[in-house]
């Protein structure tokens, strides 16, 4: 049934919505009339449904187009020809073809350009048919516009053939919506699940071109608890998320984490990337999707919480550090055995000593809440410290020399 009905409207999509692969719909063009003013006419609705469908509508709307384009060639071009080779003593004169939008016309813009002594040279019979352009509300539009009846006739015929082939096309498209309004919930269901799979077949496909790897779930026990050996965290070659690893630019690191890590290392040592890395990698994990790394292990995480570095907000009267504790406030809160805590340069927006003792008391409560995590630092202090720590890891970025 629902396989039937998911035939069923997408061929009458098929049918009448243009799939963009048609070469009938081109935005007119001509040589002299700027492309910016069709453009604006016809891209509203050229292009929604296929033309097969509103074959008259489509046809008028050339047909009008064509003309006006003659005669805008037989009004207009003559005087700029003119203006070309025409000098004059108060200055060059000037003119062209030009769109106006506000008002969604083609007309003549130009100064200087009559004649001061009329000898029946080329241009001049067009001069004299030329009249001030006047807007939808009668004002004259200025003092450099200008058109002629033709071109305001052909501009008036152009306008009411799009107007017609806009309402032709929003006619069929409102028939087509009537007609699958009672398969409205058909209709969302399909497209949810068609972005979800387009979603998926790009991350699986560029995932794999840049090596990475499906990763394994740690198991749940019946009653869904984790279990001890569940609460470890191993992943072996992870590399940044935004590196190609194809292209030999990323650093392979391991990372086996049973408890939590304060993690420190010298500037640009790659700390941050590291906390990106991990959190990325659990992410992309327990969303069953592909992760940055030649293996992982995963636990079922409740919550992965990041922090990276905070800036002060003087809109709000904060400086960094106090927007920096009231997130880790929240971090350390709703934290628990089966969380994943990343925190970047704890403390780093406040004086050493101080920052030093907060750093500290922030790791002993991530550590008796038992969860998995990085904290990384510069406040070497906190190994000084009497801390009371039975879930807590101290360790340092490597480093590798190479070629010397």
């Amino acid at each position: 049934m629902l396989m039937n009905e998911c035939s069923f409207i997408s061929q009458r999509i098929a049918e009448v919505i243009s799939l963009g692969v048609e070469n009938d719909q081109a935005i007119t063009s001509f040589e002299h009339i700027p492309k910016e003013f069709f453009n604006d006419m016809e891209s509203s609705w050229k292009g929604r449904v296929k033309r097969i469908h509103a074959e008259e509508e489509f046809a008028n709307v050339d047909r009008a187009a064509e003309a006006l384009s003659t005669v805008v060639i037989d009004d207009f071009m003559p005087i700029i020809s003119r203006v070309k080779f025409v000098m004059s003593s108060n200055g060059s004169p000037k003119g062209e073809i030009c769109y106006a939008k506000d008002n969604e016309a083609v007309w003549f813009k130009g100064k200087r350009f009559t004649p001061n002594v009329w000898a029946n040279t080329p241009g001049e019979q067009q001069i004299k048919q030329l009249k001030p352009a006047i807007d939808s509300k009668g004002r004259k539009v200025g003092e450099e516009w200008f058109t002629t009846v033709k071109v305001e006739n052909a501009l008036n015929r152009y306008h009411e053939a799009c107007d017609n082939a806009k309402n032709k096309v929003l006619e069929l498209l409102r028939g087509l919506s009537s007609e699958l309004q009672d398969k409205i919930n058909i209709l969302v269901f399909c497209s949810t699940v068609l972005i979800i799979a387009k979603a998926l077949f790009g991350h699986v496909s560029d995932a794999r071109r840049r090596g990475w790897m499906i990763r394994t779930i740690s198991p749940l026990s019946k009653d869904c608890v984790v279990e001890e050996s569940s609460s470890e965290m191993e992943l072996v070659g992870l590399f940044p998320y935004w590196l190609d690893f194809n292209q030999g630019n990323a650093i392979l690191n391991d990372v086996r984490m049973h408890s939590l890590f304060v993690l420190t290392g010298p500037n640009g040592g790659g700390k941050s990337s590291m906390l990106r890395s991990v959190c990325a990698a659990a992410l992309l994990g327990i969303c069953g999707l592909m992760v940055p790394s030649s293996s992982a292990i995963i636990p079922h995480f409740d919550s992965i919480m990041l922090h990276m570095k905070a800036y002060d907000s003087p809109a709000d009267g904060k400086s960094s550090f106090q927007i920096e504790m009231s997130e880790i406030r929240a971090l350390v809160s709703r934290a628990t055995a089966r969380s994943l805590v990343l925190i970047d340069e704890i403390c780093r927006g406040t004086e050493t000593a101080k920052g030093t003792c907060i750093a500290g008391s922030i790791i002993e409560r991530l550590d008796t809440v038992g969860c998995l995590g990085i904290i990384s630092t510069h406040l070497h202090g906190i190994f000084d410290l009497p801390l009371s720590l039975s879930n807590t890891e101290f360790k340092a970025m490597g480093t590798e020399v190479i070629d010397g």
